[in-house]
């Protein structure tokens, strides 16, 4: 009998599998592509069921009588970020007759194998589903609130034009991943030296040396005879960085958002002080000296891991909502003043604890929601973010904390003094003038261009053979003032170094370009060495400078009949000088008389403080020729 019945069982097996075959698949359940199929709008409206997916059209949203037609496609929105928003279905299209377009959203609810949903931790999972439409042609698609029922495994959601939707999930962990892979990439495993480390940089009788601490790279340069220290980041922990004595900061930021994002808010919301730069990859810590400290410059180094937190959020923001919003959003955030709640949440050098971190992640997105305009999609997204705050803290911390950030440290530029120039002569020290290359130039204060003079006055505009300084290359030009000593370029006939002292002993260097060399007044010009000149300015022992001068002078004294300049300084007087044929053979003391003991110091006369007085005697340290 047994027997029997298992025999009997066999043709109605082939008569399953030939229902099964006929239906193609026995995999029922599957979202398959499948012939559209739909209804007709009544005068109430429409509820239909096409493929498992409920579709309610209300009265009024299009005219009765209109069909529609539904079914699941192959198809991936065009233009959206499948890394960051998961699709949890198949698209659905739905058409209503020719293409109309609802007048009133239509109530969509779509099966969704639970399965596929990613369970977001430390966050509400249900918050960050939502729905996706798309119209036929457009670029992007649009995300519409979408309510999760875990009972019927189902989304719906209210959807104002079609035609395709699908629903969809904001995978917070893929946003984070997203954001540590691009921090990482933008940080670098390698901090990259750059060629100016271990240059050191001269600046008039001084050596700047940088030592590098681990954490950065120190580089020194010279702005128009003006220190300058940029330090660049070998560690992805910023740091608040500030220099002593101070000087002028600021920060040169490479192409990134986020961290362009981070050094705007630093100093737009009082993050970083006067005299104070972020230092973090791809922004450099700039400092700028007015002039050349003699002395070495220490830089000061403070962690700021609220600034990484910072710049992490920012690169969340980019991520998750860039795509829907203004590419300007960040740049007007960091400059609104809702980002001074940052400030007050956390300092530099302050413990990023999970409550710090939580106030920072509060503020920014607080912020975010006030000052930009946020589309719908926008806001959806920021929603999203916004229910769970926890998992962006404990991501964010999690990727600072794979950092290992080194203590507060200092680093220093080393001035050294460089051996003085020029050779003694007793104790008297002559040093030859070479204003194109001992940093001169770059001390220029004023350049004067006489390519504008008009042609009919060209011929005022020219230098021919210094009076005060007798060498190959020294002239006295004339325009647009009288200069004398002015020193030839090298290389351009028609360029001048001319100096001048100020009555506070201070030498002015002032550039003449294009001149002439000679006119139909003058055409000489001196063919002396310059180590063989005669003296342009001396430096006596007690600090007073004094500087040659021509022309008609004050009266001579006894023994004393001529001048040869004015000096500034504790000795301030008329630089005097005795009858010229003493020095016949030998100009290169010229207006220097000897030492009064053989070995010592070079003298000139000075008739101190009344042109009238008496001339004395005082020892000279420098002669610069």
């Amino acid at each position: 009998m047994r027997e029997l019945r298992r025999v009997r069982l066999i043709p109605l097996l082939a008569v399953l599998l030939a229902v099964c075959l006929a239906l193609s698949s026995c995999d029922l359940f599957a979202q398959k592509p499948a012939a559209a199929s739909g209804g007709v709008v009544g005068d109430n409206g429409a509820d239909l069921t096409v493929s498992g997916v409920h579709i309610v059209i209300p009265a009024g949203a299009v005219p009765t009588g209109t069909h529609v037609e539904a079914a699941f496609e192959d198809r991936n929105p065009a233009g959206a970020d499948g890394t960051n928003l998961k699709t949890l279905s198949k698209a659905f299209r739905i058409k209503l007759g020719d293409g109309l377009e609802p007048a009133k959203p239509l109530t969509v609810t779509v099966p969704v194998d639970k399965n596929l949903l990613i369970a977001q931790q430390q966050s509400d999972t249900p918050s960050t589903v939502a729905m996706m439409v798309q119209s036929e042609g457009a670029s992007t698609p649009d995300l519409v609130h979408g309510t999760w029922d875990p009972a019927a495994g189902t989304i719906t959601a209210q959807v104002p034009h079609l035609s395709w939707v699908w629903p969809v999930q904001l995978d917070l962990g893929a946003v984070m991943k997203n954001v540590r892979d691009s921090i990482m990439q933008s940080l670098g495993i390698e901090y990259p030296k750059p060629d100016c480390v271990d240059k050191p940089v001269t600046i008039g009788a001084t050596t700047y040396k940088a030592v590098s601490p681990a954490q950065a790279w120190v580089c020194v340069g010279d702005s128009n005879g003006s220190l300058t220290v940029t330090a660049s980041s070998n560690s992805p922990i910023p740091f608040l960085t500030t220099t002593s004595p101070s000087a002028e900061a600021t920060n040169k930021t490479e192409v990134s958002v986020a961290t362009a994002f981070a050094v705007a808010v630093a100093g737009n919301s009082g993050f970083t002080k006067k005299h104070q730069a972020i230092l973090m990859p791809g922004a450099d810590a700039q400092y700028s000296f007015n002039g050349a400290p003699g002395n070495d410059v220490q830089v000061g180094f403070q962690q700021f891991p609220a600034m990484l937190l910072v710049s992490i959020l920012a690169k969340v923001f980019d991520v998750a909502v860039g795509h829907f919003v203004d590419s300007k959003a960040l740049d007007m955030v960091s400059k609104a003043g809702c980002m001074q709640n940052i400030v007050d949440t956390s300092q530099a050098g302050s413990a990023l604890s999970p409550g710090v971190a939580a106030g920072v992640v509060k503020s920014f997105f607080g912020c975010v929601g006030s000052v930009v305009s946020l589309s719908w999609p926008a806001q959806i997204v920021m929603a999203i973010l916004s229910a769970g705050p926890q998992f962006l803290v404990a991501s964010a911390l999690g990727i600072i904390n794979e950092f290992t950030g080194g203590s507060d440290f200092t680093a220093t530029v080393k001035a050294l003094a460089l051996k003085a120039p020029g050779v003694l002569d007793g104790e008297t020290r002559f040093v030859t003038l070479d204003p194109w290359h001992d940093g001169a130039l770059a001390a220029v204060a004023e350049t004067q261009d006489a390519s504008i003079v008009a042609a009919d006055q060209a011929q005022y505009a020219y230098c021919s053979g210094s009076e005060i300084a007798p060498r190959k290359d020294g002239f006295r030009c004339y325009w647009p003032g009288i200069y004398d000593p002015c020193f030839q370029s090298p290389t351009t006939s028609g360029d001048f170094l001319c100096e001048t002292v100020d009555t506070n002993g201070k030498v002015k260097t002032t550039r003449l370009k294009n001149m002439h060399i000679g006119s139909e007044f003058s055409t000489f010009v001196n063919s002396g060495a310059p180590e063989q000149s005669s003296p342009v300015r001396v430096e006596l022992t007690d600090g007073t400078i004094c500087a040659r001068s021509t022309g008609a002078g004050p009266q001579g004294v006894p023994g004393y009949p001529y001048w040869a300049g004015a000096c500034f300084g504790p000795s301030a007087g008329v630089w005097r000088v005795g009858e010229p044929d003493q020095w016949k053979d030998d100009q290169a003391h010229y207006q220097l008389y000897p030492a009064v003991t053989p070995g010592g110091y070079w003298q000139v006369a000075i008739s101190v403080g009344n042109e009238t007085a008496p001339a004395q005697r005082f020892d000279v340290k420098s002669v610069y020729r």
